[in-house]
């Protein structure tokens, strides 16, 4: 069981296709896949979180899982228009 849970924040959202992942108080590895709305797996990046990251796609509606290094998973829904 995790010893601690953080809090991920993905902004703006809705957004112009750009958009930023903070996750405060984390730094190290984690996992982050890119789904679309119906489930299917389109990404999946295994990259080290040390500040705020921003990432783009195109336009359309994701979910994006992130799993940390201590198996915390947090899964957040974002619209790209």
């Amino acid at each position: 069981m995790p010893d601690k849970s953080y809090f991920v924040n993905i902004y703006p959202n809705p957004s112009k296709g750009l958009f930023y992942i903070d996750i405060p108080d984390y730094k190290g590895p984690f996992i982050m896949k890119i789904s679309n709305q119906s489930g299917k797996l389109l990404e999946t990046h295994h990259l080290t979180y040390s500040g705020l990251m921003t990432w783009r796609l195109k336009t359309g509606i994701y979910i994006l899982n992130l799993q940390l290094f201590d198996q915390q998973s947090y899964e957040i829904m974002i619209l790209i228009n």
